[in-house]
């Protein structure tokens, strides 16, 4: 017979709610003990409606019933053990959210309480790592790299999972999720750790068949640099080709279960910002790809124009409507004309201010980006003319040789 541990030693009566008092709380838990659907699916909804009412407040109930939650995941018969691992999932990305803003100290206790009552639990998550549900082992997954743990256990049994686990989005989850605990792990120690990481990566990108693995181990291996740019460490001539895989492949990734964690790995704007942090030369090498489309060389050399010719990188620049570079939303193979005036009004508003003028020399970082794009075919398939507009560079592919030239 399942049993809550403690469950009757915390002092509900002195705890809040969304509504409240939390006395009635332990009734709420103590109704998930059943293994009737909609017994369950009703007391699940009753008690996240005070806990974390409308999927965001975190409160210090929130914390006290979050170890109950996770004792629950033991119960294998529970109805819907997946949406216990979504709502610890959502608890901690509301703590993200609320330490990402910046508050008192005051006003973060119950967040901070939650996130330690979150932690307490990475021994029963790093088990379910092998359970025999799909959806359970993905959003272990999810939630272990979330909490960004940064014992070596976890690294090591996540890496040793993806070795033999065999649905293929699972283990490309656990191969990204490596990559970002060993980046977010700052301790001096873990650098010869991270080395041996970076060489398992490195030789999935060789040998692995599948295009998922690949793109996930290419993404691991950048993130494992935590905010440094990877280029100058010696990154592995094989990831650029591969990043830009990525953004001419369909960009969806399909599974019977919401499965977030994978989205930055197809997302245009995050392997736009992965290319970045390989440098111009690394974003430059990735126009050679054989897979290059012309929409995905677009996005890489509008991300690499910015780095060199506007003098505040637009994606630092935020507008009370939007950001700066809202412009690279613009389809290529519409009439740019159009939209003008739009970005005219910005421009004039705003003062973003070129740094390239006509007539000057280029300087060396600028010649390697303009020599990119004159090399580039498929990026001259689509029309453009916001080089002038934008940077002050001329518009046809003939005019920027002559610039390179001269």
């Amino acid at each position: 017979m399942f049993e809550f541990k403690g469950l009757d030693q915390v002092n509900w009566r002195a705890l809040r709610d969304s509504y409240g008092s939390a006395e009635h709380v332990p009734d709420l838990i103590r109704d998930l003990n059943t293994d009737q659907d909609h017994v369950f699916r009703k007391a699940f909804d009753d008690l996240l409606n005070v806990v974390n009412h409308e999927g965001y407040s975190i409160t210090d109930v929130t914390a006290a019933t979050t170890p109950f939650l996770i004792q629950l995941l033991d119960k294998k018969d529970v109805p819907k053990r997946a949406w216990i691992l979504d709502v610890l999932i959502n608890f901690q990305e509301s703590c993200d959210e609320h330490t990402r803003y910046g508050s008192e100290i005051s006003e973060s206790k119950s967040f901070f309480a939650t996130f330690i009552a979150l932690e307490e639990g990475i021994e029963k998550y790093l088990v379910l790592l092998a359970d025999p549900d799909d959806e359970i082992r993905a959003l272990s997954v999810q939630l272990l790299t979330l909490l960004r743990a940064e014992k070596p256990n976890v690294r090591l049994r996540m890496w040793k999972a993806s070795q033999i686990e065999a649905n293929l989005l699972i283990r490309a989850a656990m191969i990204y999720g490596v990559g970002k605990l060993i980046g977010n792990t700052y301790a001096y120690s873990v650098k010869r750790v991270a080395k041996q990481y970076r060489g398992l990566f490195q030789t999935l990108l060789v040998t692995s068949e599948e295009s998922l693995i690949r793109i996930a181990a290419a993404s691991a291996w950048i993130e494992s640099h935590t905010t440094f740019f990877a280029h100058s460490r010696g990154v592995p001539s094989a990831i650029p080709g591969i990043l830009c895989d990525a953004l001419t492949q369909d960009n969806a990734i399909r599974a019977p279960f919401e499965l977030r964690f994978l989205e930055p790995l197809r997302d245009p704007v995050v392997i736009i910002e992965r290319l970045r942090r390989l440098d111009l030369e690394g974003m430059a090498e990735s126009l050679h790809a054989n897979s290059i489309t012309s929409k995905a060389a677009h996005l890489i050399i509008r991300k690499m124009l910015d780095q060199v010719f506007m003098r505040v990188r637009a994606n630092y620049l935020r507008f009370p409507y939007g950001y700066s570079d809202e412009w690279k939303a613009f389809e290529a193979q519409d009439n740019a004309a159009t939209d003008q005036y739009i970005y005219a009004h910005r421009e004039t508003k705003f003062s973003l201010r070129r740094i390239y003028m006509p007539d000057r020399p280029l300087n060396e970082r600028e010649k390697l980006v303009v020599d990119a794009i004159v090399n580039c075919g498929p990026f001259w398939q689509l029309p453009t003319n916001l080089f002038s507009f934008f940077y002050g560079l001329p518009d046809s592919r003939d005019e920027l040789r002559a610039l390179l030239a001269n």
